[in-house]
Order: C-alpha cells, then sequence, then structure tokens
C-alpha cells in the first residue's frame, strides 16, 4: 500500500490558512485549555466549539536547539512566492528540524483526554505572523510550535465566535494548538509542524 506524501495530505486537507482578524475590543471571558483538559463539544453535531490550545516546557535538548537556532533565523530571507498578506514563511534551518525529529520521539508528552498524537502531516516550516494575523489549524490537526525568539510572544485563541484572553508564550515552551492563533504583538515568529490528532 503506498503511503500518502505530507504535500499531498496538505493539499486535500488545506491544513495551514492564514487570514486578517480583528483583535477584539472587549476581554472575553477567561479560558485556559492545557494540557489535562478537552475541548467544550456540542454534543448535538459531535464538533468542537473551542480551540484547543496548551504549553510544554522545553527540554534542554530542544533548549540548546532553539538557541542555535537563533543567529540563522535573523539572517533567514523570506520566499517571495509564499508571501501573504500578514504573513512571511522561511526555510528552516536544520537546528529547527531537529527540533521537531525530537517532540516526534516525545509526542505523548503532551496528554490529552481521549486523544494522542499521531503522524506528523506536515514538515517543520518557520513562519512569522503580523500582529492581527492568524495561523489556523483544523479540527482533526495538532499545531506543535516552537517561538524564535529571545521575548514572550501573546496571542489569542479563535474558533467561530469564541475567543480566547490574551495568552503568553514563553520562549522556553512549546506550543501546541488547533483553531485560529491570532498575533497580538508584532514579528511572531516560529516554527511549527502539524500532526494528526487519533482518538485513543
Amino acid at each position: 500500500m503506498q503511503i500518502p506524501q505530507p504535500r499531498d495530505l496538505l493539499a486535500n486537507a488545506r491544513l495551514l490558512c492564514w487570514s486578517r482578524l480583528p483583535v477584539p475590543l472587549t476581554e472575553p471571558p477567561v479560558f485556559k485549555q492545557m494540557a489535562d483538559h478537552t475541548p467544550d463539544v456540542d454534543r448535538a453535531t459531535g464538533s468542537q466549539t473551542r480551540p484547543l490550545f496548551g504549553f510544554h516546557t522545553l527540554d534542554e535538548n530542544l533548549q540548546r536547539l532553539r538557541q542555535e537556532a537563533m543567529p540563522e533565523i535573523v539572517m533567514l530571507q523570506p520566499r517571495p512566492a509564499e508571501k501573504k498578506p500578514g504573513l512571511q514563511r522561511y526555510d528552516p534551518p536544520k537546528s529547527c528540524v531537529d527540533m521537531y525529529e525530537i517532540l516526534q520521539n516525545q509526542a505523548n508528552l503532551v496528554q490529552l483526554a481521549g486523544l494522542k498524537i499521531g503522524p506528523r502531516v506536515r514538515e517543520p516550516q518557520v513562519f512569522q505572523l503580523s500582529e492581527g494575523h492568524s495561523a489556523e489549524i483544523p479540527e482533526g490537526y495538532l499545531g506543535r510550535a516552537i517561538l524564535l525568539s529571545q521575548y514572550e510572544a501573546r496571542f489569542r485563541m479563535r474558533r467561530g465566535n469564541y475567543v480566547s484572553q490574551q495568552e503568553i508564550w514563553k520562549p522556553d515552551q512549546e506550543l501546541y494548538f488547533d483553531g485560529r492563533l491570532v498575533a497580538c504583538v508584532p514579528y511572531t515568529k516560529f516554527s511549527l509542524a502539524i500532526y494528526e490528532l487519533v482518538p485513543v
């Protein structure tokens, strides 16, 4: 049986979408979705009503690789063919790819009730979001991102009419999420890979 390639899966599932979103003027209800919780589910449709997201502290090896990537990240040039409003895409340095080889072996460190992290369906790629722009991961998949900055980033999670409070993403944390991640600060640069979510 032929195994589908990541590019085929991406073409069929349209796993990553980018759009311009307004930053809410009012503070939404407090919501923090961490690793030992599952999102609210609409029982009538079986669909998720809130995005899933959480943080996991990077181990020493991942911290080292992230630091090694920083000088290379500064020198990266965006790929013109991939540029969209609010988004820049870059070819990732080897240290970014190595980070996700480690994460691949530690896939189940992120404990999700009723779910486990399945195979990787998109190789790691470096992105930069402008303030107010977003990255979206659809239901059934999980984005795993490592911040490529010495400073913390701020963001909100969005799905449909739901918008989370502003969250803080620290440099020593892996961020995992589905739904739409909206950047609340300029120049949010991160390495992102996408995995399938498998029911247990």
